[in-house]
């Protein structure tokens, strides 16, 4: 489905990441992650071997889409034999504290057990995986288990929202409904998810994701004295099922403050938006243009 004028060989596409990471080398605010979309849908053998290699090299990190549809394992047992794409990819070091799999909805305890083993997080994204009618990833279980998971939105084209005041509370409310059972995950669990989990998915325990004493200062600071926020019973629960996004009034970043009072201070927004829907056309232009 892939057009092949954006089609890379591997050789391209390690050559263009190799020339994000040296175009950002002096950024301490970013850092870079690199893997295929949806193993082993768009990869093969050999060119996991080149991405676990390549990110070795570099010291960064693997990222991908992982076990998101029963489809994808179905693929995996018929292709390669394997029960599961969380096994297939161990054979081959994917799996790692370095590496972050979204979704991994139709896995299995033993490869729970892997993820757990190998200190590799997952992004939980449980808007998306409704959206798409994928199914309900074994959160509960893998928290159980000792694994690290974080939350995510997926993109924009599988969720509409990338609102993460909203995929805490979905998060809460799917497992709950899931498992017929309204204490079996609690909000600070959700909430630790979508702050330290995250930190800890991304290598930045020691920079963020807490307020501690020698951490950067990333912040958000949130209005409760509003008529859905009131009255505050459990400050847990109430940041995740009755919070909104529209509620963060100030924003620091590593000590800067780039929102007050809901005013940008860097960006001047409505020429922001301008230039998104400037992008949005061009985009759809030159995919029209394109020979599926």
């Amino acid at each position: 489905m892939v057009p092949d004028c954006v089609k890379e060989t591997s050789d391209q596409a390690f050559r263009h990441i190799d020339g994000i990471i040296a175009a950002n080398k002096q950024s301490d605010l970013l850092s870079f992650m690199t893997g295929p979309n949806t193993p082993p849908l768009n990869t093969t053998s050999e060119l996991l071997k080149d991405i676990r290699q390549f990110a070795d090299e570099r010291s960064i990190g693997i990222s991908a889409h992982v076990a998101e549809s029963k489809s994808v394992v179905e693929f995996t047992e018929e292709k390669h034999g394997k029960s599961g794409v969380v096994a297939f990819l161990d054979d081959f070091g994917i799996p790692a504290k370095t590496s972050i799999f979204a979704h991994c909805v139709h896995i299995s305890d033993h490869e729970i057990q892997i993820l757990r083993e190998r200190g590799t997080s997952v992004s939980h994204n449980p808007v998306s995986n409704m959206m798409l009618g994928d199914g309900v990833a074994p959160v509960v279980a893998m928290l159980r288990s000792g694994v690290n998971v974080a939350l995510g939105t997926d993109g924009a084209a599988s969720n509409h929202s990338q609102d993460l005041f909203e995929t805490m509370k979905t998060a809460s409310l799917l497992q709950k409904v899931h498992h017929q059972n309204a204490g079996i995950i609690d909000p600070y669990a959700v909430l630790h998810m979508a702050t330290a989990g995250g930190a800890c998915a991304l290598g930045l325990s020691s920079a963020c994701g807490t307020i501690e004493v020698g951490k950067r200062a990333d912040l958000i600071l949130i209005r409760l004295d509003t008529v859905h926020n009131q009255p505050v019973n459990d400050l847990f629960s109430q940041l995740v099922h009755c919070a909104k996004a529209s509620d963060v009034q100030t924003v620091i970043v590593d000590g800067q403050v780039l929102m007050r009072d809901r005013q940008l201070r860097l960006v001047e927004e409505r020429n922001a938006l301008e230039e998104a829907k400037k992008a949005n056309l061009d985009l759809m232009a030159r995919l029209n243009a394109l020979s599926f």
